[in-house]
């Protein structure tokens, strides 16, 4: 059998598969809480908005891609595999106050924070962190 016909008819069971799933199973109601954040994930976008209170006037606000990237890994004997990326796009707020902003890297095994800007309410301008460098990786 040739390459192109052995894909072509892997590509048909597959789509019957999830055709029949599709067909068989009940459908999901979206997740609405996760923890103590309010989940917001509109269907066919590639976001998912995460908020929470925290204490009397601090709010938190995670946006977070679904995958937007991967990069090879290469395992023992077994060939290539691929490590899935995520961004997340922290935002902690109190009240009327200024609003921290973090933009992260999310690998599997490790969050690592990319950004680190202090908005004001208009939210337009941003002021970059002037501090001394630093990386900040959080191992999962």
């Amino acid at each position: 059998m040739r390459k192109s016909a052995f894909e072509g008819n892997i590509l048909r069971l597959l789509r019957n598969e999830i055709q029949y799933e599709l067909e068989r199973s009940s459908p999901k109601q979206p997740i609405t809480k996760f923890n103590s954040f309010t989940v917001d994930d509109r269907p066919g976008e590639q976001w998912v908005r995460l908020t929470r209170k925290f204490g009397e006037n601090e709010d938190i606000k995670i946006e977070a891609t679904m995958f937007d990237g991967s990069i090879p890994v290469s395992k023992a004997g077994v060939g290539e595999d691929v490590k899935l990326h995520s961004t997340l796009i922290v935002n902690i707020s109190k009240g009327d106050e200024e609003v921290l902003e973090m933009m992260c890297s999310a690998w599997p095994d490790s969050i690592e924070i990319t950004k680190l800007f202090v908005r004001g309410n208009d939210k337009l301008s941003a002021d970059p962190y002037v501090g001394p460098e630093f990386k900040y990786e959080d191992l999962c």
